[in-house]
Protein backbone atom coordinates (compact mmCIF):
# COMPACT_ATOMS: atom_id res chain seq x y z
CA UNK A 1 0.00 0.00 0.00
CA UNK A 2 2.34 2.13 0.85
CA UNK A 3 4.73 1.77 -2.54
CA UNK A 4 1.32 2.59 -4.37
CA UNK A 5 0.88 5.78 -2.48
CA UNK A 6 4.50 6.72 -2.94
CA UNK A 7 4.48 5.91 -6.78
CA UNK A 8 1.17 7.62 -6.84
CA UNK A 9 3.34 11.13 -5.43
CA UNK A 10 5.65 10.37 -7.62
CA UNK A 11 3.31 10.78 -10.99
CA UNK A 12 1.49 13.55 -9.47
CA UNK A 13 5.25 15.19 -9.07
CA UNK A 14 6.49 14.49 -12.44
CA UNK A 15 2.63 15.69 -13.78
CA UNK A 16 3.43 19.28 -11.65
CA UNK A 17 6.67 19.75 -13.28
CA UNK A 18 6.05 19.39 -16.65
CA UNK A 19 3.03 21.07 -16.91
CA UNK A 20 3.94 23.55 -13.93
CA UNK A 21 7.61 23.93 -13.79
CA UNK A 22 8.98 23.46 -17.07
CA UNK A 23 11.04 26.82 -17.47
CA UNK A 24 13.28 27.45 -20.28
CA UNK A 25 16.41 27.93 -19.01
CA UNK A 26 18.81 29.18 -21.65
CA UNK A 27 18.25 29.86 -25.05
CA UNK A 28 18.63 25.78 -26.42
CA UNK A 29 15.47 25.55 -24.30
CA UNK A 30 13.82 28.41 -26.29
CA UNK A 31 14.62 26.86 -29.99
CA UNK A 32 13.80 23.36 -28.84
CA UNK A 33 10.55 24.74 -28.12
CA UNK A 34 9.97 26.77 -31.07
CA UNK A 35 10.77 23.20 -32.86
CA UNK A 36 7.99 21.61 -31.03
CA UNK A 37 6.17 24.29 -31.62
CA UNK A 38 6.48 23.60 -35.74
CA UNK A 39 5.75 20.19 -34.71
CA UNK A 40 2.70 20.87 -33.22
CA UNK A 41 1.13 23.52 -35.01
CA UNK A 42 1.96 20.94 -38.24
CA UNK A 43 0.06 18.31 -36.82
CA UNK A 44 -2.77 21.06 -36.19
CA UNK A 45 -2.57 22.38 -39.91
CA UNK A 46 -3.21 18.27 -41.14
CA UNK A 47 -5.74 18.30 -38.82
CA UNK A 48 -7.63 21.24 -39.64
CA UNK A 49 -7.27 19.84 -43.50
CA UNK A 50 -9.10 16.98 -42.52
CA UNK A 51 -11.87 18.67 -40.36
CA UNK A 52 -12.82 20.90 -42.65
CA UNK A 53 -12.47 21.56 -46.48
CA UNK A 54 -13.77 18.95 -49.12
CA UNK A 55 -13.33 15.72 -46.59
CA UNK A 56 -16.38 17.45 -44.07
CA UNK A 57 -18.32 18.54 -46.79
CA UNK A 58 -17.76 14.99 -48.16
CA UNK A 59 -19.00 13.47 -45.06
CA UNK A 60 -22.05 16.30 -44.60
CA UNK A 61 -23.37 15.50 -47.67
CA UNK A 62 -23.44 12.08 -47.23
CA UNK A 63 -25.77 12.80 -44.62
CA UNK A 64 -28.11 14.70 -46.37
CA UNK A 65 -26.86 18.47 -45.07
CA UNK A 66 -27.51 21.00 -47.61
CA UNK A 67 -25.03 22.95 -49.33
CA UNK A 68 -26.12 26.08 -47.74
CA UNK A 69 -25.82 24.46 -44.41
CA UNK A 70 -22.85 22.71 -45.22
CA UNK A 71 -21.16 26.46 -45.00
CA UNK A 72 -23.21 27.95 -42.16
CA UNK A 73 -21.50 24.94 -40.34
CA UNK A 74 -18.34 25.23 -41.37
CA UNK A 75 -18.20 28.70 -39.80
CA UNK A 76 -19.62 27.42 -36.75
CA UNK A 77 -16.10 27.49 -35.74
CA UNK A 78 -16.29 31.39 -36.58
CA UNK A 79 -19.27 31.37 -34.07
CA UNK A 80 -17.36 29.25 -30.76
CA UNK A 81 -14.88 32.27 -30.83
CA UNK A 82 -17.41 33.52 -28.95
CA UNK A 83 -17.34 31.80 -25.46
CA UNK A 84 -13.92 33.10 -25.23
CA UNK A 85 -15.22 36.13 -23.61
CA UNK A 86 -17.31 34.02 -20.37
CA UNK A 87 -13.28 32.51 -19.67
CA UNK A 88 -10.88 35.40 -20.34
CA UNK A 89 -10.86 36.49 -17.15
CA UNK A 90 -10.09 32.96 -15.91
CA UNK A 91 -7.86 32.16 -17.93
CA UNK A 92 -5.66 35.59 -18.26
CA UNK A 93 -5.00 34.70 -14.55
CA UNK A 94 -3.77 31.12 -14.87
CA UNK A 95 -0.44 30.99 -13.05
CA UNK A 96 0.34 28.27 -16.22
CA UNK A 97 -1.07 28.02 -19.93
CA UNK A 98 0.31 24.71 -20.72
CA UNK A 99 -2.36 22.22 -18.58
CA UNK A 100 -5.29 24.34 -19.86
CA UNK A 101 -3.97 24.19 -23.56
CA UNK A 102 -3.39 20.23 -23.83
CA UNK A 103 -6.94 19.56 -22.41
CA UNK A 104 -8.24 22.17 -25.16
CA UNK A 105 -6.06 20.36 -27.88
CA UNK A 106 -7.16 16.66 -27.04
CA UNK A 107 -10.63 17.92 -27.76
CA UNK A 108 -9.62 17.48 -30.89
CA UNK A 109 -10.53 13.93 -31.18
CA UNK A 110 -14.17 14.84 -31.41
CA UNK A 111 -13.06 15.57 -35.26
CA UNK A 112 -12.25 11.64 -35.50
CA UNK A 113 -15.03 10.58 -34.25
CA UNK A 114 -17.34 12.64 -36.64
CA UNK A 115 -16.46 10.15 -39.41
CA UNK A 116 -17.88 7.20 -37.66
CA UNK A 117 -20.63 8.95 -37.01
CA UNK A 118 -21.98 7.64 -40.48
CA UNK A 119 -21.80 3.74 -39.22
CA UNK A 120 -24.51 4.64 -36.75
CA UNK A 121 -27.88 3.16 -37.27
CA UNK A 122 -29.57 6.49 -37.03
CA UNK A 123 -31.85 8.50 -39.44
CA UNK A 124 -30.08 11.21 -41.43
CA UNK A 125 -31.39 14.04 -39.30
CA UNK A 126 -29.93 12.95 -36.24
CA UNK A 127 -26.44 11.98 -37.53
CA UNK A 128 -26.26 15.66 -38.92
CA UNK A 129 -27.27 17.13 -35.52
CA UNK A 130 -24.48 14.58 -33.98
CA UNK A 131 -22.03 15.73 -36.58
CA UNK A 132 -22.94 19.57 -36.03
CA UNK A 133 -22.83 19.40 -32.06
CA UNK A 134 -18.89 17.28 -32.15
CA UNK A 135 -17.69 19.92 -34.92
CA UNK A 136 -19.19 22.70 -32.56
CA UNK A 137 -18.00 20.99 -29.44
CA UNK A 138 -14.72 20.84 -30.56
CA UNK A 139 -14.16 24.04 -32.52
CA UNK A 140 -15.02 25.93 -29.32
CA UNK A 141 -12.64 24.01 -27.00
CA UNK A 142 -9.72 24.53 -29.40
CA UNK A 143 -10.87 28.31 -29.89
CA UNK A 144 -10.30 28.65 -25.96
CA UNK A 145 -7.36 27.28 -26.31
CA UNK A 146 -5.75 29.80 -28.52
CA UNK A 147 -5.17 33.08 -26.68
CA UNK A 148 -2.85 31.20 -24.36
CA UNK A 149 -1.40 29.77 -26.97
CA UNK A 150 -0.78 32.97 -29.07
CA UNK A 151 0.42 34.61 -25.70
CA UNK A 152 2.80 31.88 -25.39
CA UNK A 153 4.11 32.02 -28.63
CA UNK A 154 4.80 35.77 -28.50
CA UNK A 155 6.84 35.21 -25.54
CA UNK A 156 8.82 31.78 -27.19
CA UNK A 157 9.70 34.25 -30.39
CA UNK A 158 11.55 37.40 -30.67
CA UNK A 159 10.41 40.64 -32.68
CA UNK A 160 12.77 41.47 -34.55
CA UNK A 161 12.34 37.76 -35.90
CA UNK A 162 8.65 36.46 -36.29
CA UNK A 163 8.88 37.05 -39.86
CA UNK A 164 11.73 34.66 -40.93
CA UNK A 165 9.69 32.38 -38.25
CA UNK A 166 6.33 32.78 -39.27
CA UNK A 167 7.55 31.59 -42.84
CA UNK A 168 9.49 28.64 -42.17
CA UNK A 169 6.98 27.51 -39.35
CA UNK A 170 4.39 28.01 -42.22
CA UNK A 171 6.33 26.23 -45.02
CA UNK A 172 7.06 23.37 -43.07
CA UNK A 173 3.51 22.93 -42.07
CA UNK A 174 1.95 23.95 -45.80
CA UNK A 175 4.28 20.59 -47.06
CA UNK A 176 3.06 18.49 -45.11
CA UNK A 177 -0.37 19.12 -44.92
CA UNK A 178 -0.71 18.89 -48.70
CA UNK A 179 1.12 16.49 -48.97
CA UNK A 180 -0.99 13.91 -46.56
CA UNK A 181 -4.16 16.01 -48.44
CA UNK A 182 -2.72 14.49 -51.89
CA UNK A 183 -2.83 10.50 -50.36
CA UNK A 184 -5.93 11.03 -48.96
CA UNK A 185 -7.78 12.89 -51.58
CA UNK A 186 -6.46 10.16 -53.67
CA UNK A 187 -7.72 6.98 -51.50
CA UNK A 188 -11.43 9.38 -50.83
CA UNK A 189 -11.28 9.11 -54.89
CA UNK A 190 -10.94 5.47 -54.84
CA UNK A 191 -13.52 4.88 -52.27
CA UNK A 192 -16.21 7.42 -52.88
CA UNK A 193 -17.98 5.47 -55.75
CA UNK A 194 -18.33 2.06 -53.65
CA UNK A 195 -16.61 1.74 -50.27
CA UNK A 196 -17.26 5.68 -48.93
CA UNK A 197 -17.38 4.31 -45.14
CA UNK A 198 -13.86 2.80 -45.31
CA UNK A 199 -12.43 6.19 -46.31
CA UNK A 200 -14.53 7.88 -43.40
CA UNK A 201 -12.60 5.31 -41.12
CA UNK A 202 -8.67 6.04 -42.76
CA UNK A 203 -9.46 9.59 -42.20
CA UNK A 204 -10.27 9.19 -38.58
CA UNK A 205 -8.23 7.12 -37.69
CA UNK A 206 -5.58 9.96 -39.49
CA UNK A 207 -7.06 12.59 -37.33
CA UNK A 208 -6.80 10.71 -34.02
CA UNK A 209 -3.25 9.87 -34.57
CA UNK A 210 -2.56 14.17 -35.56
CA UNK A 211 -4.52 15.22 -32.48
CA UNK A 212 -2.20 12.95 -30.22
CA UNK A 213 0.78 14.49 -32.14
CA UNK A 214 -0.31 17.86 -31.53
CA UNK A 215 -0.70 17.26 -27.68
CA UNK A 216 2.56 15.34 -27.06
CA UNK A 217 4.54 18.26 -28.78
CA UNK A 218 2.75 20.73 -26.74
CA UNK A 219 3.41 18.84 -23.32
CA UNK A 220 7.15 18.83 -24.67
CA UNK A 221 7.71 22.27 -24.41
CA UNK A 222 8.79 24.45 -22.04
CA UNK A 223 6.63 27.42 -21.25
CA UNK A 224 8.08 30.94 -20.26
CA UNK A 225 5.27 32.35 -18.24
CA UNK A 226 6.05 32.38 -14.47
CA UNK A 227 3.99 32.65 -12.20
CA UNK A 228 4.04 34.97 -8.75
CA UNK A 229 7.10 35.61 -7.40
CA UNK A 230 8.65 35.85 -4.21
CA UNK A 231 11.72 38.05 -2.42
CA UNK A 232 13.88 36.10 -3.79
CA UNK A 233 12.52 36.57 -7.36
CA UNK A 234 12.24 32.55 -7.49
CA UNK A 235 8.49 31.17 -8.64
CA UNK A 236 5.87 30.70 -5.82
CA UNK A 237 3.61 27.32 -5.61
CA UNK A 238 1.17 25.44 -4.28
CA UNK A 239 -1.58 27.09 -2.14
CA UNK A 240 0.32 30.24 -1.59
CA UNK A 241 0.41 30.97 -5.70
CA UNK A 242 -3.29 29.86 -6.25
CA UNK A 243 -4.12 32.19 -3.40
CA UNK A 244 -2.42 35.33 -4.97
CA UNK A 245 -4.11 35.04 -8.20
CA UNK A 246 -7.24 34.71 -7.04
CA UNK A 247 -6.76 37.59 -5.08
CA UNK A 248 -5.94 39.40 -8.46
CA UNK A 249 -9.41 38.19 -10.04
CA UNK A 250 -11.15 39.87 -7.38
CA UNK A 251 -9.72 42.74 -7.55
CA UNK A 252 -10.20 42.83 -11.17
CA UNK A 253 -12.93 44.09 -12.86
CA UNK A 254 -13.74 42.61 -16.40
CA UNK A 255 -16.15 45.43 -17.44
CA UNK A 256 -13.21 47.54 -16.53
CA UNK A 257 -10.28 46.15 -18.73
CA UNK A 258 -13.47 45.42 -21.63
CA UNK A 259 -13.81 49.11 -21.84
CA UNK A 260 -10.21 50.15 -21.65
CA UNK A 261 -9.95 47.50 -24.67
CA UNK A 262 -12.47 49.40 -26.90
CA UNK A 263 -10.35 52.76 -25.86
CA UNK A 264 -7.63 50.69 -26.94
CA UNK A 265 -7.08 53.09 -30.30
CA UNK A 266 -4.58 50.13 -31.93
CA UNK A 267 -6.68 47.16 -30.73
CA UNK A 268 -9.72 48.87 -32.46
CA UNK A 269 -8.25 49.59 -35.71
CA UNK A 270 -7.20 45.85 -36.07
CA UNK A 271 -9.82 44.26 -34.92
CA UNK A 272 -12.60 46.80 -37.46
CA UNK A 273 -9.57 45.15 -40.12
CA UNK A 274 -10.21 41.30 -38.94
CA UNK A 275 -14.13 41.95 -38.84
CA UNK A 276 -13.54 43.30 -43.23
CA UNK A 277 -11.31 40.20 -43.64
CA UNK A 278 -14.33 37.65 -41.89
CA UNK A 279 -16.81 39.68 -44.47
CA UNK A 280 -14.36 38.85 -47.58
CA UNK A 281 -13.95 35.35 -46.40
CA UNK A 282 -17.08 34.05 -44.78
CA UNK A 283 -19.24 35.72 -47.82
CA UNK A 284 -17.52 33.14 -49.96
CA UNK A 285 -14.67 30.48 -49.71
CA UNK A 286 -16.99 28.18 -47.07
CA UNK A 287 -19.21 27.54 -49.96
CA UNK A 288 -16.69 26.92 -52.33
CA UNK A 289 -15.82 23.77 -51.45
CA UNK A 290 -19.22 22.04 -52.66
CA UNK A 291 -19.44 24.35 -55.85
CA UNK A 292 -16.12 22.24 -56.67
CA UNK A 293 -17.17 18.95 -56.09
CA UNK A 294 -21.25 19.76 -57.55
CA UNK A 295 -21.16 22.72 -59.92
CA UNK A 296 -17.41 22.81 -61.28
CA UNK A 297 -17.85 18.52 -61.66
CA UNK A 298 -13.68 18.17 -60.21
CA UNK A 299 -12.60 15.23 -58.89
CA UNK A 300 -10.74 14.81 -55.26
CA UNK A 301 -7.60 14.21 -56.88
CA UNK A 302 -7.38 16.99 -59.20
CA UNK A 303 -8.09 19.31 -56.68
CA UNK A 304 -5.78 17.75 -54.11
CA UNK A 305 -3.01 17.33 -56.91
CA UNK A 306 -3.58 21.27 -58.20
CA UNK A 307 -3.91 22.19 -54.43
CA UNK A 308 -0.25 20.18 -53.87
CA UNK A 309 1.27 22.11 -56.22
CA UNK A 310 0.48 25.18 -55.91
CA UNK A 311 1.16 24.79 -51.80
CA UNK A 312 4.97 23.72 -53.39
CA UNK A 313 4.99 27.27 -54.62
CA UNK A 314 3.38 28.89 -51.66
CA UNK A 315 6.14 27.02 -49.83
CA UNK A 316 8.73 28.16 -52.12
CA UNK A 317 7.76 32.32 -51.89
CA UNK A 318 6.87 32.19 -47.97
CA UNK A 319 10.79 32.75 -47.30
CA UNK A 320 11.01 35.82 -49.66
CA UNK A 321 7.79 36.89 -47.80
CA UNK A 322 8.66 36.58 -43.83
CA UNK A 323 12.00 38.80 -44.43
CA UNK A 324 9.73 41.40 -46.39
CA UNK A 325 7.12 41.28 -43.41
CA UNK A 326 10.19 41.52 -41.10
CA UNK A 327 11.37 44.58 -43.24
CA UNK A 328 7.91 46.14 -44.96
CA UNK A 329 5.69 45.44 -41.61
CA UNK A 330 2.88 43.62 -40.68
CA UNK A 331 0.26 45.71 -42.17
CA UNK A 332 1.91 46.19 -45.66
CA UNK A 333 2.10 42.15 -45.79
CA UNK A 334 -1.78 41.49 -45.19
CA UNK A 335 -2.04 44.20 -47.99
CA UNK A 336 -0.33 42.12 -50.42
CA UNK A 337 -2.17 38.91 -49.30
CA UNK A 338 -5.31 40.75 -49.74
CA UNK A 339 -4.51 41.79 -53.57
CA UNK A 340 -3.69 38.37 -54.55
CA UNK A 341 -7.23 37.45 -52.48
CA UNK A 342 -8.48 39.67 -54.15
CA UNK A 343 -7.28 37.93 -57.96
CA UNK A 344 -8.70 34.91 -56.71
CA UNK A 345 -12.18 36.04 -56.08
CA UNK A 346 -12.08 37.43 -59.35
CA UNK A 347 -11.39 34.57 -61.40
CA UNK A 348 -13.88 32.43 -59.38
CA UNK A 349 -16.83 34.67 -60.17
CA UNK A 350 -15.90 33.51 -64.35
CA UNK A 351 -15.41 29.50 -63.11
CA UNK A 352 -18.20 27.25 -64.92
CA UNK A 353 -18.61 23.45 -65.62
CA UNK A 354 -17.34 24.22 -68.98
CA UNK A 355 -13.78 25.64 -67.56
CA UNK A 356 -13.86 24.80 -64.33
CA UNK A 357 -10.38 22.53 -64.27
CA UNK A 358 -8.82 26.03 -66.03
CA UNK A 359 -10.33 28.48 -63.17
CA UNK A 360 -9.90 26.36 -60.47
CA UNK A 361 -6.33 26.15 -61.21
CA UNK A 362 -6.01 29.74 -62.15
CA UNK A 363 -7.90 30.65 -58.52
CA UNK A 364 -5.79 28.20 -56.47
CA UNK A 365 -2.38 29.43 -57.66
CA UNK A 366 -3.33 32.93 -56.44
CA UNK A 367 -5.13 31.75 -53.33
CA UNK A 368 -1.94 29.60 -52.27
CA UNK A 369 0.35 33.01 -52.57
CA UNK A 370 -2.24 34.42 -50.98
CA UNK A 371 -1.80 32.75 -47.77
CA UNK A 372 1.45 32.81 -47.60
CA UNK A 373 0.94 36.62 -47.33
CA UNK A 374 -1.80 36.14 -45.03
CA UNK A 375 -0.46 33.48 -42.95
CA UNK A 376 1.99 35.48 -41.44
CA UNK A 377 0.26 38.77 -41.89
CA UNK A 378 -2.61 38.37 -39.63
CA UNK A 379 -1.14 36.59 -36.77
CA UNK A 380 1.62 39.05 -36.59
CA UNK A 381 -0.13 42.28 -37.30
CA UNK A 382 -1.93 41.18 -33.72
CA UNK A 383 0.97 40.09 -31.86
CA UNK A 384 2.81 43.83 -33.22
CA UNK A 385 -0.47 45.88 -31.98
CA UNK A 386 -1.63 44.22 -29.00
CA UNK A 387 -0.29 45.30 -25.38
CA UNK A 388 1.95 42.43 -24.18
CA UNK A 389 0.30 42.68 -20.16
CA UNK A 390 -3.43 42.22 -21.09
CA UNK A 391 -2.22 40.38 -24.52
CA UNK A 392 -4.62 37.13 -23.79
CA UNK A 393 -7.14 39.30 -22.88
CA UNK A 394 -7.27 41.33 -26.13
CA UNK A 395 -6.57 37.78 -27.84
CA UNK A 396 -9.84 36.37 -26.36
CA UNK A 397 -11.53 39.58 -26.98
CA UNK A 398 -11.02 40.11 -30.89
CA UNK A 399 -11.22 36.59 -31.63
CA UNK A 400 -14.74 36.61 -29.76
CA UNK A 401 -15.79 39.77 -31.86
CA UNK A 402 -14.42 38.07 -34.91
CA UNK A 403 -16.01 34.82 -34.87
CA UNK A 404 -19.26 35.94 -34.37
CA UNK A 405 -19.06 38.52 -36.62
CA UNK A 406 -17.90 35.66 -39.33
CA UNK A 407 -20.53 33.64 -38.22
CA UNK A 408 -23.45 36.02 -38.80
CA UNK A 409 -22.12 36.97 -42.61
CA UNK A 410 -21.71 33.07 -43.14
CA UNK A 411 -25.31 32.20 -41.80
CA UNK A 412 -26.92 35.24 -44.34
CA UNK A 413 -24.69 34.43 -47.16
CA UNK A 414 -26.10 30.72 -46.54
CA UNK A 415 -29.64 31.73 -46.51
CA UNK A 416 -29.13 33.78 -49.03
CA UNK A 417 -26.90 31.13 -51.03
CA UNK A 418 -30.08 28.63 -50.44
CA UNK A 419 -32.58 31.15 -51.93
CA UNK A 420 -30.37 32.34 -55.31
CA UNK A 421 -30.00 28.85 -56.11
CA UNK A 422 -34.05 28.49 -56.45
CA UNK A 423 -33.79 31.15 -58.64
CA UNK A 424 -33.16 31.11 -62.52
CA UNK A 425 -30.29 33.77 -63.10
CA UNK A 426 -28.85 35.27 -66.50
CA UNK A 427 -27.00 37.63 -67.91
CA UNK A 428 -28.17 38.08 -71.38
CA UNK A 429 -28.84 34.39 -72.62
CA UNK A 430 -25.51 33.12 -69.80
CA UNK A 431 -27.05 31.08 -66.66
CA UNK A 432 -25.25 32.84 -63.65
CA UNK A 433 -24.72 29.96 -60.84
CA UNK A 434 -25.37 31.34 -56.57
CA UNK A 435 -21.56 30.90 -55.97
CA UNK A 436 -20.58 33.27 -58.97
CA UNK A 437 -22.70 35.87 -57.17
CA UNK A 438 -20.91 35.26 -53.64
CA UNK A 439 -17.48 35.44 -54.94
CA UNK A 440 -17.91 38.73 -56.67
CA UNK A 441 -19.47 39.61 -52.70
CA UNK A 442 -15.83 38.57 -51.90
CA UNK A 443 -13.89 40.21 -54.58
CA UNK A 444 -15.64 43.34 -53.56
CA UNK A 445 -15.30 43.27 -49.24
CA UNK A 446 -11.59 42.47 -50.59
CA UNK A 447 -11.21 45.52 -52.57
CA UNK A 448 -12.34 47.41 -49.24
CA UNK A 449 -9.65 46.06 -47.09
CA UNK A 450 -6.96 47.18 -49.34
CA UNK A 451 -8.32 50.53 -49.50
CA UNK A 452 -8.97 50.53 -45.86
CA UNK A 453 -5.33 48.99 -44.81
CA UNK A 454 -3.87 51.97 -47.39
CA UNK A 455 -5.77 54.60 -45.30
CA UNK A 456 -5.75 53.91 -42.06
CA UNK A 457 -2.97 51.45 -41.59
CA UNK A 458 0.21 52.88 -43.34
CA UNK A 459 -0.39 56.61 -43.13
CA UNK A 460 0.70 56.19 -39.35
CA UNK A 461 2.78 53.99 -37.34
CA UNK A 462 0.66 52.59 -35.05
CA UNK A 463 3.00 49.72 -33.95
CA UNK A 464 4.03 49.23 -30.33
CA UNK A 465 7.69 49.21 -29.36
CA UNK A 466 9.62 46.39 -30.12
CA UNK A 467 9.56 43.66 -26.89
CA UNK A 468 13.19 42.70 -25.40
CA UNK A 469 13.58 39.03 -25.02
Amino acid sequence: MGTIKLRIQFLIGKLRRIFFMALPENEKDYQKSRKLYIVSDTASQMLSGFAGGVFLVTLMSSVGITEGNIGIILSMGELSSFFQLITMNYIQHLLKFKLFICMATLQKVWFAFIYFIPFFSWPNSIKAVVLMLCYFTANICIRLGTPPTNDWLADLVPSNVRGRFFARKEGIAVFFSVLVSLIMGIMLDYYKNTRLLQGFVITGTVILFLAIVNVVSIIMMKEPKTGPLNEQGKEIHGRLAKRLVQEQIEKCSVFEELKQAFHDVSFLKILILNCMWMTAYFVAMPFNFSYQLNELKLSYTYITVIGFGCSLLRIFITPTVGKEADKAGMAKTVERGMILVAIHYLVMVFAKASNGYITYTLATIFSCCAWAYTGIGFLGIQLEFFDKEKRVLLFSLFSAISGLYGFLVSFVTGKLLDWIQKKDIFIGNVPICAQQITNFMGFCATVGIILYIRTMLEKKDFRTPLQKF
